[in-house]
C-alpha cells in the first residue's frame, strides 16, 4: 500500500534531517508542496510507540534526537551542538542548542531529554525502545547539559542517543501505559523542521 505523506514546512531555523528538503522562505506563499511517499501505513505519529517504518519515517520529519545521522557511518548535531565522552566510553556529556524550541515556543532543556530516558525506562512503558535505557542513568546538571553514565559502555551509544525526544511540559504527569492514545502526544508538537497538522492511516499534512 502507497501512502503519501503532504509534509507542512514550520519556519523556525532548525537544523533539517538528513536528505529532507530545503525549506523556502516564509514569505514564499506560492512554493509548492513537499509530497513524499512511502509504503505501507502509519501506526502512530509518537516518537514512543512508532513501530513501523512508514511511521518512523513520519516521525523523523517532527521530532528530533540529540544527533542525527551524518554522511556515511558519521553523526551529526541536533539538538545538541556538541557531545564529550571519557576514555572508556561510560560517561557521555551533550550541551544542547540554546536556539533549540519545541514547535509551540517553548525551549528544549535537559528536563526534556531526561523526562523522555525515563519514560522508556518506565516497567509500564511496553514500545519498541523499552530496555535500551535500561543500564543507562541521567543527570542534568544544568538546564542545556546532559550527563548520561552506562554500566556498560555501548559502542552504538550515538545511535541510542539519536532517540526523538518528546516535551515534558505537554507530557509530565501521563503515566507511560497511556501514552500510546494520550491527546497531547497526538497534538505532535515536536521540535523538527517539520510539523505534524493532522494524519490518517492513508495521508499526513
Amino acid at each position: 500500500v502507497l501512502g503519501v505523506f503532504v509534509a507542512a514546512l514550520v519556519a523556525g531555523g532548525l537544523p533539517r534531517p538528513a536528505g529532507s528538503p530545503t525549506p523556502a522562505s516564509p514569505s514564499r506563499t506560492s512554493s509548492p508542496p513537499y509530497r513524499e511517499g512511502v509504503l505501507g501505513r502509519p501506526d502512530s505519529v509518537s516518537p514512543l510507540t512508532a513501530r513501523n517504518r512508514a511511521a518512523r519515517d513520519l516521525v523523523a520529519l517532527a521530532f528530533s534526537g540529540l544527533v542525527r545521522p551524518g554522511p556515511g557511518e558519521s553523526w551529526a548535531p541536533d539538538l545538541a551542538e556538541r557531545w564529550t565522552s571519557d576514555a572508556d566510553g561510560r560517561t557521555w556529556t551533550f550541551v544542547l542548542r540554546p536556539d533549540a524550541t519545541w514547535q509551540d515556543g517553548a525551549p528544549v532543556t535537559s528536563a526534556d531529554v531526561a523526562f523522555t530516558v525515563r519514560l522508556l525506562q518506565d516497567p509500564k512503558y511496553t514500545g519498541p525502545a523499552a530496555g535500551s535505557w535500561s543500564e543507562v542513568s541521567v543527570a542534568t546538571p544544568d538546564p542545556l547539559t546532559v550527563v548520561f553514565r552506562l554500566a556498560t559502555p555501548v559502542a552504538g551509544f550515538l545511535e541510542l542517543a539519536s532517540q526523538p525526544l518528546v516535551p515534558a511540559h505537554l507530557l509530565k504527569g501521563v503515566p507511560a501505559d497511556r501514552l500510546a492514545g494520550d491527546p497531547s502526544i497526538l497534538k505532535s508538537i515536536g521540535s523538527g523542521p517539520f510539523r505534524i497538522l493532522s494524519w490518517s492511516a492513508d495521508q499526513a499534512l
